[in-house]
C-alpha cells in the first residue's frame, strides 16, 4: 500500500532490493581477500599495522555471549578490509558489513560481499519504493541481531576528509535498537566502538582536491584499477587500531527506562556521561531470552532520543580511544611556528621553541635535509626544533589521557596500543 503498487509489482522489486543488498559470505573469498591483502599491508605500511591487543582480547570475550555491533571511525575505503583481516587473523568471526552501493562494481563488488559486505543505498530520500527498501533493510537488520551476526557500520556514515570523529548518523544505529526492543533475544547486544588511525590515509590527494572545492570522482571499477597502481608507487607510514570500552545495549536501554533519563530533560554529552556509563559490557554477562515488551509502549520519540543518546555515547568513547598519530601533532606545531620564543605556549603568531634551542626558525633557502620548510613564512624549522616540540605536545596530550604514538620500537609503541 506504501508503494502505490500491486502486490505482483513490489513483489518483484523486494526481489530485486534484496538481490542487491544481502551479503553472501564465503570463506574462500574471505581467504582469498585475506591473503591479498596481506601483501596491501606490506606494501603500504611496510606490515605495520598496530593493535591495541587489550581491547582485541576484551572483544574475543565478548564475542562469546554477545551479538557484536562494530562502529570504527571511517578515514578511508581500507576501513571495511582491516577491521575484518584483524578479526579473522585472530580467529574471531568476521562481520557483515554495511558498505554503500556505491562500492558495488564489477567483480569488486561480488568479491566484497562474498566477504561478508551488504550494500545500502547512500540516500533513498524521494526513492518511489523508499518505504519498501527502508522495511527490507530493517528486517535484514532483525534477522542479523537475531540469529547472533556480528555487523559493523560506519557511526559517521561517509568518510570523514580532514580526520575528526564526525556527528553521529543514527540511521543503522536505529534499527539496531529497534531490533533488541522488538525481537526476544538470546544473547545480549554490544556497541563496540573503534578507532582506525593512520599516518596518511591513501586517499589523501582526492581529499585535498575536494577541500579545493573541485568534484568528488564517482567510484568505477576503471578508477579502483587505477588509483590501486598510483597508490602502490609510496608508503603510507603506519596504522593504529584501537578499541574503546563497549556499550551494552541490552542493560544501557533497561537503565535508561528504569531510570527515566530520557524524560528528566537531560540531553547531548550530560545525559551521555550520567545514563550509560553503567551499562559498558568489558565482560560478557550470560544472559537468558532478553525481553523489552514492557518498554514497547515508549513513543517514538523516546526511542529517537535513546538512539540519539547511545550515537552521541559512542562518539565520545572512539574520541576518547583514538590514537594521536605523529601526523596530526606535525600539522599542530608547524603552522604556529614562528620567529619569537615562548615556551609551552600555543598562542597564534607565537614560536612553539624548546627550552633548549635559542631558534626554532632560520631565515633563507635552508636545507631541505636538515629542516622542514613552513611556505607561508618561506622559513626553515629545523628538524631537532620540530621532533622538540612534537615530543613535547605528544607528551602533554599523553599526561591529560590522551593516546599518542610516538615512537616505534618492536613491538612496543608510546600510547598503549601494540
Amino acid at each position: 500500500q506504501q508503494t502505490g503498487c500491486g502486490t505482483d509489482e513490489a513483489t518483484s522489486r523486494a526481489k530485486a532490493i534484496i538481490k542487491n543488498m544481502l551479503a553472501d559470505t564465503q570463506v574462500p573469498a574471505v581467504r582469498f581477500l585475506g591473503w591479498v591483502l596481506s601483501h596491501v599491508w606490506a606494501r603500504f605500511y611496510s606490515s605495520e599495522v598496530y593493535v591495541d591487543l587489550e581491547g582485541l582480547e576484551r572483544v574475543r570475550k565478548l564475542a562469546l555471549d554477545n551479538t557484536l555491533v562494530y562502529v570504527p571511525t571511517h578515514k578511508s575505503h581500507l576501513d571495511y578490509l582491516l577491521l575484518s583481516y584483524i578479526l579473522f587473523n585472530q580467529g574471531i568471526p568476521v562481520p557483515h558489513i554495511a558498505a554503500g552501493d556505491n562500492l558495488n562494481l564489477s567483480f569488486i563488488g561480488q568479491l566484497l560481499r562474498n566477504s561478508g559486505a551488504f550494500f545500502i543505498r547512500r540516500s533513498i530520500h524521494g526513492a518511489p519504493d523508499a518505504a519498501l527498501y527502508k522495511a527490507i533493510l530493517a528486517r535484514y537488520v532483525q534477522v542479523l541481531v537475531k540469529s547472533g551476526h556480528s555487523m559493523e557500520f560506519f557511526i559517521e556514515g561517509g568518510r570523514s576528509r580532514d580526520g575528526k570523529v564526525g556527528h553521529p548518523r543514527l540511521g543503522l544505529l536505529s534499527l539496531v535498537v529497534d531490533a533488541t526492543l522488538e525481537e526476544k533475544l538470546s544473547r545480549g547486544v554490544a556497541l563496540v566502538p573503534l578507532s582506525v588511525s593512520y599516518d596518511s590515509a591513501i586517499e589523501l590527494g582526492s581529499y585535498i582536491s575536494e577541500q579545493k572545492g573541485e568534484a568528488k570522482v564517482k567510484e568505477s571499477f576503471f578508477g579502483f584499477i587505477q588509483g590501486t597502481i598510483s597508490a602502490f608507487r609510496r608508503t603510507y607510514g603506519h596504522v593504529w587500531v584501537s578499541f574503546s570500552p563497549s556499550i551494552n545495549l541490552c542493560d544501557s536501554v533497561e537503565m535508561i527506562a528504569r531510570e527515566g533519563r530520557l524524560d528528566s530533560g537531560v540531553q547531548g554529552e550530560d545525559a551521555c556521561r550520567g545514563s550509560i556509563n553503567v551499562g559498558e559490557a568489558a565482560e560478557p554477562s550470560p544472559m537468558t531470552m532478553t525481553d523489552f515488551d514492557h518498554l514497547k509502549p515508549y513513543s517514538q520519540l523516546w526511542r529517537r532520543q535513546l538512539v540519539e543518546v547511545l550515537g552521541e555515547e559512542a562518539s565520545h568513547r572512539i574520541r576518547r580511544g583514538t590514537v594521536i598519530t605523529i601526523t596530526s601533532l606535525l600539522a599542530a606545531v608547524l603552522p604556529r611556528a614562528g620567529t619569537s620564543a615562548t615556551p609551552g605556549c600555543f598562542k597564534p603568531n607565537v614560536a612553539l621553541v624548546p627550552p633548549s634551542t635559542p631558534s626554532a626558525v632560520v631565515d633563507g633557502d635552508g636545507d631541505p635535509e636538515q629542516g622542514v620548510l613552513l611556505p607561508a613564512r618561506n622559513r626553515w624549522m629545523r628538524m631537532e626544533d620540530v621532533v622538540a616540540w612534537v615530543s613535547w605536545l605528544g607528551g602533554v596530550l599523553r599526561r591529560r589521557g590522551a593516546r599518542v604514538a610516538l615512537a616505534v620500537s618492536g613491538a612496543q609503541v608510546e600510547g598503549d596500543v601494540q
